[in-house]
This record gives C-alpha cells, structure tokens and sequence, in this order.
C-alpha cells in the first residue's frame, strides 16, 4: 500500500470510528489500522518537510520553493508518496448505515478497509 493512499483514507477512517454499532473486535481492528495509517501519515509529513526545507526558503511557518528546484520537488514528493508503506493490512467491516460514508470516502478506503453488505432481510429469516 503506498504513503499517499493511506494519507488519504486518514479522513475515512476517522468517520469509520466515530460510527456506533461496530462488534468489539472491528473497533478494535478499526483503531488499531487507524492508529497505525496515523503514523504513517506522520512519517510521509517528515520526510515531506525535509525535502521542502531542502528544496525551499523558509517564509515563515510554510517554504517558498526555491526557483529552479520545482521539478526536483515534485519528483521526490512523488517518489515518497509512492513509497510502500509497511504494517498496514487491509480489515473488513461490516457496513452500517451510522458510517455515514460518501462515495469519495469509500474510494480513498479501497484496499484498507474491506466493507460488507449484510441483507436486514436475510438476518430476519435466520
């Protein structure tokens, strides 16, 4: 799984976790994978950091980008946020309507969080 995607799906797992009615082990999946896409989203903010401090002149708390270093910056974001991302394991859940989820936010979940459809109806038959 690459940095980026991860960085991503921050948000998504943030309102994953915030929904009621998960069973105790996909909480506690959920905040496990949370905690560990957190880390790894602070690991791609440092070494993002470093290459705009070496790439730019510090203006005030944000960087200028140096003129002439443009295409080197792009190129080593790029290349960090494309970065395999280690420790992250794709979980699944069932899909509740309290997730309250948009289509973006299951997009930036695709190969973290697996969700699943269970049918009322056919809970109600068993």
């Amino acid at each position: 799984m690459k940095q980026i995607q991860i960085f991503n799906a921050i948000p998504a797992l943030r309102k994953l976790a915030a929904a009621e009615g998960l069973p105790g082990r996909q909480l506690f999946d959920l905040v496990r994978l949370t905690h560990e896409a957190e880390r790894e989203a602070e690991i791609l903010r440092a070494a993002s950091s470093k290459v705009y401090a070496e790439c730019g002149i510090k203006d005030g708390k944000t960087y200028r980008v140096t003129p002439g270093k443009e295409k080197e910056l792009v190129e080593r974001l790029t290349e960090i946020g494309e970065a395999e991302a280690e420790g992250i394991r794709e979980i699944t859940l069932d899909y509740r309507e309290s997730m309250n989820l948009s289509a973006n936010d299951i997009a930036a979940l695709e190969g973290i969080v697996r969700l699943t459809c269970r049918d009322e109806e056919a809970k109600e038959e068993k």
